[in-house]
């Protein structure tokens, strides 16, 4: 949107990028769940 303000934070924890790299490699969210030892 030109001119209006973002809602997406401007930097992401190490955590999300961790996430988001996982995803990126096609992980399911239950096989990122269990890599990260989350429930």
């Amino acid at each position: 949107m030109a001119g209006g303000t973002s809602d997406i934070p401007a930097s992401l924890s190490d955590r999300e990028l961790q996430i988001i790299e996982l995803v990126a490699a096609g992980l399911t969210n239950q096989e990122i769940a269990q890599k990260l030892e989350i429930s």
